[in-house]
């Protein structure tokens, strides 16, 4: 075994004196050095801990007080096998920094060098104790040119430790402290134990965990296994593909480059995916999730989550809680899973499924594709066998769900509603709403747009444009002034329904019950549908539809040789077979089993021309 003496960094305060009791036991039992100033004094004590644990032996620094003292212009001789220190080498206390280190060689474990560096306040009577929070101290480790059979592990100290591993896999344990730890080159792994450490794999594909303490991870390059454990960590994958996991506290986890996948664990964490497809998942706390810039799987899991899928064609599920899901930019599938959701779809043309909850989805600027029924038979997968949730998006066994809000935005959309009381509005664009069951109320806005009422007692706007409007109906329907062959088609039990066509030229289906239309202007196609209908064909040359076992029916302001009464559900029915007659200031049309009523018309003026049949 070889002991030689190099250097140490050891910072000063004005006016103190430090001393420290260093032990280098091997095989064969070598020690000792130390580096002070000035000869040691009784009243000089030292209390100091390094353990470096090798294949064949230990480098430790002693507990007591039995030193060998190095000075200024000391021989080698004076002191075992430590070499010559210059005496120029002595910076004076309080004007920078002196130093030693130590090199060792044995059969197994070839050229370490062992640094200390310690920064001393001065207290009384100079009594010097590493271990009093009065001191600042940190030791610093590096291993260099291990053999090919392995490397020793490295355990560090209770203080501030500097460990250095160079080639090879290391194993490196930091101990407590606030330790700098770094693999070097190899597959290394790294613990960074008690303290907020500050931890690097660089190169190779290593594995860090920081266990307790607020911790600064990094894998650097290669595809690293980095866990944050305990503490508020702050953990960055780097180049390849890595594993990220913050575990407990308030994480913050970083992607940077390449498919990383990120498991936020529990607390309130940040999770940001950077460059890579990656796989991101908040786990438990109420979570904020950055996709970035591929396409990136998100999951928030429990807890009110935010999420932003960034530039990719991105996957994101809610899950539990009352999450804020944003696709952001190209085509998104979004699933907002369970809770009260705030769903936006961004600028692609996306799929957004609201999921159970009372949900808010606003689509953007695609054209986009919108179901809040809670079935999610059409998300355009059946599970993400890849990202470790296989049959994550099979359908919802129950479709029940809440009352949503829902907002088509710019493009040509597709809205499907679910159960309860829901808000769709279509905004610009060609769309098509569908209120599905109870009391909805449906908006179509501008453009061209194909509304279905569903079930229950629906309020129903067409907007600007020439509109179809369905307030119960199957939209498979023919077309109104052709209803001879399939009077029979009508959906039952639909609800009362209150229908505004809008200033286009519409086609609105009543259905069952006693509905409400109103055509608006632009010459428009009404049709109630069965029972006691009110018609209202507001401004243009109106058509009002009407075939066998439609009830009895009230237009409220037909204007003869403008607007038509439409016979063609009745079969072979002609101008002769009907019968006109006068109830007061309306004229009353009686045709096979149907009764319509017109008001403020006079049944006189009334002529052929007026119907189609």
């Amino acid at each position: 075994m070889t002991l030689l003496a190099d250097f140490v960094d050891a910072r000063i305060a004005d006016g103190a004196v430090i001393g420290a009791t260093i032990t280098i036991e091997l095989d064969d039992g070598t020690n000792v050095f130390l580096w002070q100033e000035q000869a040691p004094s009784d009243e000089d004590t030292y209390d100091l801990g390094l353990t470096i644990i090798g294949d064949d032996g230990h480098v430790r620094v002693s507990d007591g007080d039995e030193f060998a003292w190095i000075g200024p212009g000391m021989s080698a001789d004076s002191l075992l096998q430590v070499v010559d220190i210059p005496a120029d080498s002595f910076v004076q206390p309080g004007a920078g920094q002196v130093g030693f280190a130590v090199e060792y060689d044995s059969t197994d474990i070839e050229g370490s060098i062992v640094r200390m560096d310690l920064v001393v306040d001065p207290v009384a009577d100079n009594l010097i104790d590493v271990g009093l929070t009065a001191i600042d101290a940190f030791s610093a480790v590096t291993l260099e040119d291990a053999p090919d059979e392995g490397d020793p592990a490295i355990i560090g100290t209770e203080f501030k430790d500097q460990i250095f591993g160079r080639d090879g896999d290391d194993l490196i344990y930091g101990k407590a402290g606030h330790d700098f730890i770094s693999g070097g080159s190899g597959d290394d792994e790294i613990y960074g134990g008690a303290g907020g450490d500050s931890l690097h794999g660089n190169t190779g594909d290593d594995v860090i965990k920081g266990n307790k303490g607020d911790d600064f991870i990094k894998g650097h390059t290669g595809n690293d296994y980095l866990q944050g454990g305990e503490g508020n960590d702050k953990i960055s994958g780097g180049m390849g593909a890595d594993s990220v996991y913050g575990d407990k506290n308030n994480d913050t986890l970083y992607g940077y480059r390449g498919e990383d996948n990120l498991h936020g664990g529990d607390g309130r964490d940040s999770l940001y995916g950077g460059a890579g497809a990656d796989s991101l998942h908040g786990n438990k706390g109420n979570d904020i999730i950055y996709g970035g810039g591929q396409n990136d799987f998100i999951r928030g899991d429990s807890g009110a989550d935010t999420v932003f899928g960034g530039i990719g064609r991105d996957i994101i599920y809610g899950g539990l809680g009352n999450d804020q899901l944003d696709g952001g930019a190209s085509s998104d599938r979004i699933l907002g899973g369970y809770g009260n959701d705030v769903i936006k779809g961004g600028s692609g043309w996306d799929k957004v499924f609201g999921g159970n909850g009372s949900d808010s989805v606003a689509g953007g600027w695609g054209n986009d594709y919108i179901n809040t029924s809670g079935n999610v038979n059409d998300f355009g997968i059946s599970g993400s066998p890849d990202r470790g949730y296989p049959g994550l998006f099979a359908a919802d066994d129950d479709p029940n769900d809440d009352a949503d809000v829902v907002r088509g935005g710019q493009g040509n959309d597709t809205i499907i509603t679910g159960d309860d009381g829901d808000l769709a509005t279509g905004g610009k664009g060609n769309d098509y709403i569908d209120g599905g069951f109870d009391d909805d109320t449906l908006n179509g806005n501008a453009g061209n747009d194909t509304i279905i009422g569903g079930e229950g007692s629906d309020l129903i706007r067409g907007g600007v444009g020439n509109d179809t409007i369905y307030a119960g109906l199957d939209p498979s329907l023919p077309d109104l002034l052709n209803l001879a062959d399939d009077a029979g088609d009508l959906v039952t039990d639909n609800g009362q329904d209150i229908v505004w066509g809008g200033s286009g030229n519409d086609v609105i289906y009543g259905a069952d019950d006693d509905d409400t239309l109103y055509g608006g202007s632009g010459n428009d196609m009404l049709n109630g549908g069965v029972d006691d209908d009110m018609l209202t064909g507001g401004q243009g040359n109106d058509v009002f539809g009407f075939g066998a076992g439609d009830g009895s029916d009230t237009i409220t302001d037909f204007t003869s040789g403008a607007d038509k009464i439409a016979l063609t559900g009745f079969d072979g029915l002609t101008f002769d077979d009907i019968f006109l007659s006068q109830d007061e200031s309306a004229a009353i049309i009686a045709a096979g089993d149907v009764t319509i009523r017109l008001e403020n018309t006079d049944a006189d003026d009334l002529a052929e021309e007026d119907f189609v049949f």
